[in-house]
């Protein structure tokens, strides 16, 4: 009986150790590396977002994405993404976890996303559509699609 927790603790280990891995980034050393400041324009939501071409070709994506929710911050941390590219426009499909802030007693608010951004970046500035959808079904009323514009931070050869 008692080999049969020990058991299901090693397992779960396992799985969350293979469900976090990035499985773009993980296998391809970075060739070359873009930031990007995005915004969604008349709020104070915006993305920081790396954008990595791996020596395989692929592109992998990571950052944060800050959602203001009535004077709110909730941060989306982007665990892992994948990004498609067709001359300057571009698709990244990322998931990761977004938090509310801690209430007074300091419980803090939780819930997997996945988030669609597709838009056209050129010469250093970005302009596009983003959906974000969350695996609690509560969150998804509050979160709509919308605008982003932005521009390149730092690097180049990924999106020109």
């Amino acid at each position: 009986m008692k080999k049969q927790p020990l058991f299901f603790i090693s397992i779960l280990l396992l799985l969350s150790t293979f469900s976090c891995k990035n499985p773009v980034s993980s296998n391809s050393p970075v060739t070359v590396t873009e930031e990007w400041q995005l915004s969604v324009p008349q709020t104070k939501s915006n993305a920081d977002i790396s954008l990595q071409k791996h020596e395989n070709g692929d592109i992998s994506v990571s950052g944060n994405w800050m959602y203001n929710f009535y004077g709110n911050e909730i941060t989306c941390t982007i665990m892992s993404g994948t990004l498609t590219k067709n001359t300057t426009k571009l698709i990244f499909n990322c998931s990761g976890t977004a938090s509310y802030p801690p209430d007074s007693t300091g419980y803090k608010e939780s819930s997997p996303f996945t988030l669609t951004m597709e838009g056209i970046f050129q010469n250093g500035q970005a302009s596009g559509i983003w959906e974000i959808s969350f695996s609690d079904e509560e969150w998804n009323a509050w979160a709509p699609e919308g605008v982003f514009t932005g521009q390149r931070e730092t690097g180049s050869g990924i999106t020109d």
